[in-house]
């Protein structure tokens, strides 16, 4: 029972070590991209359901997430803070 426990634990340490610059790049180019008023022409409403590739194939997307990327590179602490999940 300690060896699963110990085990779980470590691997939830692990999941906090890991990057999660992209993840927050997603967030803040799914809120902006919405925020902005574009639409996937599919499935305007469920943003989430497609993946990042996905997302990455419409323009508009595309370029919120280059706004987002160089927003996470100038402000950081601010950007993290602001897209965290």
């Amino acid at each position: 029972m300690k060896k699963i426990l110990s085990i779980i634990i470590f691997s939830l340490l692990l999941t906090g070590c890991f990057d999660q610059t992209e993840r927050l790049i997603e967030n803040c180019a799914d809120y902006k991209f919405d925020e902005y008023g574009y639409q996937f022409k599919n499935d305007p409403l469920n943003i989430r359901d497609y993946t990042a590739k996905e997302k990455l194939k419409n323009n508009n997307y595309n370029r919120t997430w280059s706004w987002c990327e160089d927003q996470s590179k100038k402000y950081p602490k601010k950007f993290k803070a602001q897209f965290k999940d």
